[in-house]
């Protein structure tokens, strides 16, 4: 019987980066050889456009890799939560499993979450506007 290897992609923004560009290939490297994985391919943005991050998401649809490893979800997008909790829904619907390499913790407080109470308006509010507007619903 034949099995069949994830295949492993790793997503990285050099802007975002806190470690040098070889020790967080490496790292997926070594990750793919504990787990018995194929590293397939490496999707790496330099610019503020993005235009990578965008082909690594139409891969990610067309399910040419199995899991995605990123340096951290700050790497998605670092400011707007929204954008983030966005992808990793693609990611589920694409049956995309995400590997964070460096796991930190993310301040939501300081990340923005649009809120759109109609189609023509838009506005934008910090999660913890957010969670005070919860509290004071709850309390009512």
């Amino acid at each position: 019987m034949q099995s069949i290897t994830p295949q492993v992609a790793l997503y990285f923004h050099t802007l975002g980066l806190r470690e040098d560009e070889p020790v967080v290939i490496r790292r997926t490297y070594n990750y793919c050889k504990e787990n018995q994985y194929t590293f397939q391919s490496i999707y790496k943005d330099t610019g503020m456009s993005k235009p990578i991050f965008r082909e690594m998401k139409q891969a990610m649809k067309n399910r040419a890799f199995q899991i995605l490893c990123i340096p951290s979800l700050l790497q998605v997008h670092c400011s707007h939560i929204g954008q983030v909790l966005h992808f990793l829904q693609d990611a589920q619907n694409s049956q995309v499993e995400i590997i964070c390499l460096y796991p930190r913790p993310i301040n939501i407080f300081q990340q923005n979450l649009t809120l759109l109470p109609a189609p023509a308006q838009r506005h934008l509010f910090d999660l913890g506007d957010i969670v005070r507007y919860l509290r004071l619903s709850s309390k009512q």
